[in-house]
């Protein structure tokens, strides 16, 4: 099994060193590739050695649309399941329910400082055309389920 995993970072939070473990706990058959959309690597240096896993660094937002360079990414590594996680990573969703190349699991940990009052009209569009069009969305408590419905 091969695994893409995006995330908005990899440093060392929650959901990275969740992910971390589950990487090494599946050991050598399953493969990964992680891809932290700021750049941050943090967490990698909790995967064991012989965890088949890789980082790849998205290129700066200037030079290529981010979600143009998931898409490539997508179809170029053809992952058994794509799994994002947090806004940071949606991108990532959108390009896949583009590309319709695999199955998409998307994790809402929480939400930003920006969205404690009140949620962005943006990212409520956003998850309403992305989220319905996916193989689930995984959440840790009411409040966010709220969000992803």
């Amino acid at each position: 099994m091969y695994l893409l995993h995006v995330f908005s970072t990899f440093s060392a939070g929650g959901p990275q060193l969740r992910v971390a473990a589950i990487i090494n706990a599946l050991g050598p058959a399953w493969s990964h590739t992680i891809v932290a959309m700021d750049g941050n690597s943090g967490a990698t240096d909790r995967l064991d050695a012989n965890a088949q896993g890789s980082f790849v660094l998205p290129p700066h937002p200037t030079k290529v649309p981010r979600v143009v360079w998931l898409y490539k990414l997508i179809k170029q590594t053809h992952p058994d399941v794509l799994i994002t996680y947090n806004w940071g990573a949606i991108e990532a969703t959108g390009a896949a329910v583009l590309g319709r190349v695999c199955p998409v699991i998307h994790h809402e940990h929480g939400f930003g400082i920006d969205e404690a009052i009140v949620l962005k009209r943006r990212r409520v569009l956003a998850r309403r055309l992305l989220l319905n069009r996916i193989h689930c969305t995984v959440v840790p408590s009411k409040t966010l389920l709220d969000i992803a419905l």
